[in-house]
């Protein structure tokens, strides 16, 4: 599995070629226009739906190439995409967790699902989402946040709970190696590699 998710994290690297200002055939853009649905996880094509649940300020994308590599907007919740469900898909499952929790006769699935949630579930999540979120919180950080609606509060609260997971892949090496001594080369080095 981890293999798996460092292949993903390599292919990102690749397909952000494209925001280097340097000319590249077309063939290379065609390959990694297509490359980047896999490697971006977006999936559910929520730039169709987003615009509808979220009602946001019109903006402009970054800059052109930000714009070839879909991320036409400013706004953290419209680049994160399908990463944003996944996310509350996540928080999902602990507050179903919470609930299980209070249940006395659900005592083998709260023990399948705590060992899940409480250590994998957040580290599979930010290892191969990690250059995704960093170009959708910095993309963000670019502008001036706005508080003009429901919509706008919901975004700069979102940006500031992935600017936390951001955060998190750091903090977790430093007390992985320092508090606890363990080489996280071996077993988490998908999750390090871009840190």
């Amino acid at each position: 599995m981890s293999g798996l998710l460092g292949l993903i994290g390599v292919l990102q690297n690749v397909i952000y070629l494209k925001l280097i200002d340097v000319k590249f055939p077309i063939s290379t853009h065609l390959l990694l226009d297509q490359l980047q649905e896999a490697a971006s996880f977006d999936f559910l094509y929520t730039d169709n739906w987003f615009p509808y649940i979220f009602d946001l300020p019109p903006d402009v994308p970054l800059t052109e190439q930000f714009n070839r590599s879909n991320m036409e907007s400013t706004y953290v919740v419209m680049n994160l995409g399908s990463l944003l469900i996944v996310f509350v898909t996540l928080i999902l499952r602990y507050v179903f967790y919470l609930i299980l929790h209070r249940c006395g006769k659900c005592v083998k699935v709260k023990k399948v699902m705590g060992k899940e949630l409480f250590w994998a579930a957040l580290i599979n999540y930010c290892g191969p989402a990690y250059m995704e979120i960093a170009f959708a919180v910095i993309i963000n950080y670019q502008r001036d946040l706005q508080w003009t609606g429901g919509a706008c509060y919901f975004n700069n609260f979102i940006l500031f709970v992935f600017t936390g997971i951001l955060a998190f892949p750091l903090l977790a090496k430093v007390v992985l190696v320092k508090y606890y001594g363990i080489d996280t080369g071996d077993k988490y080095g998908y999750l390090f590699e871009q840190v």
